[in-house]
Order: C-alpha cells, then structure tokens, then sequence
C-alpha cells in the first residue's frame, strides 16, 4: 500500500510460502480484500479481507475449486464470485484408486490447469457479514467477468450461450441477470464474434447512470485473433450496440466511463504503443490523453482529473504511476534497487520497408553506454515478428536474450 505522494510504501501481507494477488478495495475503503492459496490443502485461491487498520486476513470463501475472479457490490455488503466448480470424488469409493478420465468434450484440456473434465466456472453470490453463498446462474455454461450496476441490483457477466455444445467456438456476448439465487440471464449482446473477449481481463462497463454498458465488440471469428474488436455501447434496456470506434483499425480493450457520462476511456493499440485514449459516448475523434512512446497497461479513473496507471517504457520498468494536471508522477518504487544494479541498453525505433512498400516498425537495443555517432554495431533488433505479435514501447528485461524474440545483425 503506497501513499498518494509516494512518500510511503507499506508491505500488508508477509507469507513465506505462497502469493497473494487481485487486491481490490472496498466501496468505503477499509477493507482490502484479494485471493491466495494459502492454508487451501488443494492450493486452489480463495478470497480473504484484510481490516485496512490492521490485524490478519480473514479467509472468507472455502470452494474445492477455489476463486477464479470477484467484484465488491456497490455497498460493499455482498462480492459477485466466479467460482471453479469441480467434481469432488477423485477417488473410487472405498478405494485409493483415482477414478479414470473421461474425456467428452469438445474443448477438454487446457494450460497449467489440465484435462477439465466437468469443471465450470460460475457466478455466485457472497453475503460477507453471513458468509453465505449462493449461485446466480443455473445450468451447465460459464460465466466470466462480473460487473455490478450502480444500483446494485443487476450483474453483467460475458459468457458463451449460442450453441449448446457452447466448446465449438468463441462467440462470448453480454448478459445481464438479476443478483439474486438461480435468476434468469438475458442477453444483451448478439454480434457473431468475440463480444468483451476475457483474455483481456477486462469486465463491461456501466455508465454511472446504469443505461448503459461498454463493452469490446469482436470481429468475424474465422478470422481468428486477426479480427479486430472495437468499442461499443449498449442500451440495457435491450436494443443495438453502437459501435463509436468503427474507423480505429487497431484493437481497443478495458473501456471505462468519465463521471459525467460524456467520455468512455480505453486502451488501444498504435504503432507499437499501448496508449490511454477517450472518445465522446456520442463517437467522433478519439483523444490520447496521454502523448508519449510507452505502453499503458492497465488504469483507473479517479474522478474527473487524476488516472492512476500500470506504466512502462523501454528504460522504466513496470510500475504504477498518476497522472494528473497533465503531468506524469511516479507512485511505485518497485524496481529503484534493481535499476540502481544494472544499466539499461538504449532502445531505438525504426522503421523499414517491406517488400510491396509497407513501412513496418521494429526496436534496436544498442549496447548500454552507446553515443550517437559512434560507428557500433547493434546488439540486436525487434521486429513484429509474427503477424500476431507486437512488440511494444515497454521494458523486457530480457532484450537481447531470448532468441525467438530477436533478430541478430549478420
């Protein structure tokens, strides 16, 4: 926890063998809750409260399959969970013997997770003074990325509902449900694509008023991860998506609305930045907001005039930073002493033509020390690569090191 000033940096949490992460504040600010595995015999992450005045933190779910994401309830009495709901019986019974895997279904194993089997992923509600839970949402789909209205009395979450066999493809839309026990989701959304993709971590947003809800809209999805998405609104009464960045040919993500309902922020993709840009809710020019090469990973309006960022370039690590009165100001201090050991190589931008004339742009790490002019040869260069992979105006640690991500000079 880190002052506003950056003056003062205080460690919260000191456990030696696991990790803590996804800190989220309460509406009132004095309770921090975040998710961690410890003390979970099947080290799945549970989500825990810790009083901002002090003392431990309270573990406050139990699920076999721990707690994959949660949002706090406009009055901070109750969160919105996604929970992993798996089988409990592993073993036959009267035996130790692991009950075989059966494998039917379409898309039935995935990274550090394994073969899913019957596992989904849930929305449930957690009374906090009770500890109660409930679920939200009948049958066997999943839900992804909770998000409160203002009133606090309906939910949007992204979940994938067109087909039965719902594994065969990626169509994700919008839906919105009352929250309260096994109630009835309606679909807000109906593009054919990837509408607010969770890769991207980012839930849709209500406008404070609760008409209306940001989101990503996807492309074709036989154009795989080519598909460009873009920022729309919809009306939560029901009706047609609007879509404000049609002409933006670069992907948008993590839309949030200005307190005046006037603006909806978002990151987008230019020319191998990450930039913070805002767009009237009524479309036309897009504004960056914050000019510079660098990539804006996530961020936080607070209020009208100060964003808090997740901010790197090439020479400055990842850290959080503010922005306000049109200035950058540094808050996190995370990577001064390992700066303080080590010097950076300068990183330079370039651009090349390709073949049909295309200017394509790419990074060149010169060796730490190098003085324009110098007759030197480069340590290496970066390029896009891969048609599916951009490299950004952020720092990497390992430039230079990594041969897939690098193209030496003969």
């Amino acid at each position: 926890m880190t002052s506003w000033d950056g003056t003062t940096t205080v460690q919260l949490t000191h456990t030696e063998d696991a990790s803590e992460s996804t800190p989220r504040w309460s509406p009132d600010n004095t309770q921090l809750a975040f998710m961690s595995s410890r003390t979970d015999s099947n080290e799945s992450s549970q989500l825990w409260l810790l009083n901002r005045l002090g003392g431990e933190a309270k573990k406050i779910t139990s699920f076999s399959g721990g707690v994959e994401d949660y949002a706090w309830s406009p009055d901070g009495k109750k969160m919105a969970l996604i929970v992993s709901v798996q089988d409990t019986n592993i073993y036959i019974e009267g035996t130790e013997t692991a009950i075989p895997i059966v494998i039917d279904r379409y898309y039935f194993k995935e990274d550090y997770t394994g073969y899913l089997t019957t596992e989904r992923a849930h929305l449930y509600l957690l009374d906090i003074a009770t500890g109660d839970t409930a679920r939200v949402v009948d049958g066997d789909y999943e839900e992804e990325l909770p998000s409160w209205s203002p009133d606090g009395k309906l939910i949007a979450f992204v979940s994938k509902r067109a087909r039965t066999d719902w594994d065969r493809d990626d169509n994700y839309d919008v839906y919105i449900v009352d929250a309260k026990p096994h109630a009835q989701p309606r679909q807000l959304t109906t593009s054919p694509g990837k509408d607010n993709d969770p890769s991207y971590y980012a839930p849709p947003a209500w406008s404070p008023d609760g008409k209306y809800i940001a989101f990503t809209i996807g492309g074709p999805l036989n154009l795989i991860y080519y598909a460009i998405q873009h920022l729309a609104v919809i009306p939560v009464s029901g009706g047609s998506a609007k879509v404000l960045t049609a002409s933006y040919d670069r992907n948008v993500w993590n839309p949030q609305w200005s307190p005046d309902s006037k603006k909806i922020y978002f990151i987008g993709e230019d020319d191998q930045n990450l930039d913070l840009n805002a767009i009237s809710v009524d479309g036309g020019a897009i504004e960056k907001v914050i000019d510079g090469r660098h990539t804006i990973y996530d961020y936080k309006l607070l209020g009208a005039d100060k964003i808090v960022l997740q901010y790197t370039t090439p020479l400055i690590p990842q850290e959080i930073f503010v922005y306000e009165q049109n200035a950058l100001r540094k808050l996190s201090h995370q990577n001064d002493g390992w700066l303080s050991r080590h010097a950076l190589a300068t990183t330079k931008e370039f651009q090349s033509k390709s073949k049909d004339g295309t200017m394509v742009s790419g990074f060149m790490v010169l060796p730490a020390g190098y003085v324009e002019g110098k007759n030197i040869r480069p340590s290496c260069r970066f390029t896009a690569d891969l048609p599916a992979r951009i490299k950004m105006n952020g720092h990497l640690i390992g430039n230079c090191m990594l041969p897939g991500d690098m193209s030496p000079f003969p």
